[in-house]
This record gives structure tokens, C-alpha cells and sequence, in this order.
């Protein structure tokens, strides 16, 4: 009815198949996905048996992670074997909550270099005008 499907993959299947939760992004075109770094980790030692990964489709990658709250490091690993694969930086969001406070915080990369580039471009037209008068 919402359009929204919940698809959980069993840890015992992952056991097996590493790869299983991006096979499913893959086949069903996700454009969110939930996972632990655990399973970014085994997915990087398991991927060279899989060629036909598009990531594309991924609009935010939710990494919630209790025992490694930001999984910077791990994030960063994943995205340089994966990035060839369709997958853009700014999609992978690592997170931290508390179930004490009931909050979730999400960590979310903007590209901001364009906003500088512009920004640049009419400080340099500007001191051009001044510079005439």
C-alpha cells in the first residue's frame, strides 16, 4: 500500500553468505539499507566472488553499529572497494543512539564544495568591480 518493504535477512543466512544483504539491494533496487559494520566487513572480504553488485540505487546507507557507535574507519573501507560499484560517498550514514534518551543520531555527508565554488567565483568578480571604480 506505502510502497515500503521490510526485507530482514537472518544472521545465520549471513553466516553464510556475506553478500546476501547487498545481493537483496541489488535485486530489489533498495534505496535504503540498515546494517551493522560487521556486515560491511564480511561483505568487503566476500565481494570478489560477486561481479554483477549496482549499488546505485542506494539513496542512504544507515550504518548502526552498538559496539563501534560511528564506524568511521570501517564506512571508509567499504566505500573505497564498493565506490566502482555505484555506490557515492554521500549515501553512507553512520549513526549513534541511546535507548536511555531515545535518540538517534545520524551522521550525513553534503557535498558543499559547489556552494564554495560559487561563493569564490563572486568574491573574485566583486574585488574585479572594486578594482575598476
Amino acid at each position: 500500500m506505502n510502497m515500503m518493504h521490510v526485507i530482514s535477512i537472518p544472521y545465520s543466512l549471513m553466516k553464510v553468505n556475506p553478500l546476501s544483504w547487498i545481493q537483496k539491494v541489488c535485486q530489489y533496487k533498495a534505496k535504503v539499507a540498515c546494517v551493522k559494520s560487521r556486515d560491511m566487513h564480511w561483505a568487503l572480504v566476500a565481494h570478489r566472488d560477486q561481479r554483477d553488485i549496482n549499488l546505485s540505487s542506494l539513496r542512504m546507507l544507515i550504518v548502526a553499529d552498538g559496539a563501534n557507535p560511528w564506524s568511521i574507519s570501517s564506512c571508509d573501507a567499504f566505500l573505497n572497494v564498493f565506490q566502482s560499484k555505484g555506490l557515492r560517498q554521500e549515501v553512507i550514514c553512520p549513526c549513534a543512539s541511546s535507548p536511555e534518551a531515545l535518540t538517534v543520531a545520524i551522521r550525513r555527508y553534503w557535498v558543499m564544495l559547489i556552494y564554495v565554488d560559487n561563493l569564490e567565483t563572486i568574491l573574485i568578480q566583486q574585488q574585479r568591480e572594486i578594482r575598476k571604480s
